[in-house]
């Protein structure tokens, strides 16, 4: 199960972003969660990046036509993984500046 508390239209790409990082690519629920993301929306036409995302992949983007706004962590993405008998529980907390 995944929860997230955050800006309501960051809300649906941190859980997605979370689940496919999981499910996709084979990362470890606490990997998934920490991974730096990236959010899009029609307006304003940004991609909004977190600031640890590496700067290869935001120069990448940046080259393919996109205006990035860096910023903090966006929200407290939390993911409890029920595997058998053996309950893991990972979450990442806000960073605020």
């Amino acid at each position: 199960m995944i929860e997230n508390k955050c800006v309501p239209f960051f809300l649906i790409t941190q859980v997605v972003q979370a689940l496919i990082n999981v499910i996709d690519l084979g990362m470890a629920p606490e990997d998934a969660v920490a991974a730096p993301r990236i959010h899009n929306q029609w307006l304003p036409d940004k991609l909004f990046v977190e600031s640890d995302l590496s700067t290869k992949v935001k120069e990448t983007l940046e080259q393919r036509g996109h205006t990035l706004k860096q910023g903090r962590h966006r929200g407290a993405t939390q993911f409890i993984e029920c595997n058998g008998s053996r309950i893991c529980f990972s979450f990442r907390a806000p960073v605020t500046n």
